[in-house]
């Protein structure tokens, strides 16, 4: 009988230690599909955009769209739990149909900000423009907005990047421009300098 006990405790443990694990799987895990549908090209579900910094990322990324036909979708979101940051991205974007199905012509620009984790996706239509590299040169360049909680400046420097890119790509005469007040004055002057070079 003594030896009984033990043996019990023994698989009670292992299974205790099995349902914990599950559990904290399943308390990690965020379901795309479950994600509010966007109003908008601008998804700040983390609450960390400044409105005046998604209002000049909506009225950009409508230029992009109409002048490029290329649907721009920023998105972002407290945690995605131990989910890759990648595979997140690519499901956010198929769930959300980012970009025209004529030419899967989309970019998902993904902060999961408690995680310190970023992603940019592409359609296929935009794989040739926006590289893997090219991608990764936008997200590192990102850093010193986003280690400074500047949500907006990161973004709006990687929307302005990637649609010159694509622009240049297409061979397509882009106006880059920003409608700007108070503390997005420098992105205008930068703007100006980028036309010009």
């Amino acid at each position: 009988m003594e030896t009984r006990l033990p043996r019990i405790l023994v698989r009670l443990c292992l299974w205790l230690c099995v349902l914990s694990a599950v559990c904290l799987s399943l308390r990690g895990s965020v379901d795309p599909k479950d994600l509010p549908k966007p109003s908008g090209y601008v998804s700040d579900l983390a609450h960390v955009v400044d409105p005046e910094a998604k209002s000049t990322l909506e009225d950009f990324c409508t230029k992009v769209e109409q002048q490029l036909g290329v649907q721009f979708a920023f998105v972002t979101i407290d945690t995605i739990g131990d989910q890759p940051i990648r595979d997140f991205a690519l499901d956010l974007a198929r769930t959300w149909g980012v970009g025209p199905q004529k030419g899967n012509q989309g970019v998902l620009l993904l902060l999961a900000i408690k995680d310190r984790k970023s992603d940019i996706e592409t359609g296929r239509g935009i794989e040739p423009y926006i590289t893997d590299g090219f991608a990764g040169s936008t997200l590192r360049s990102m850093r010193p907005d986003l280690q400074a909680e500047d949500y907006g400046a990161a973004l709006i420097m990687a929307a302005r990047s990637m649609a010159a890119q694509i622009a240049q790509g297409k061979g397509v005469a882009f106006s880059i421009s920003f409608h700007s007040h108070g503390p997005l004055d420098r992105f205008m002057k930068e703007e100006a300098e980028f036309q010009a070079s």
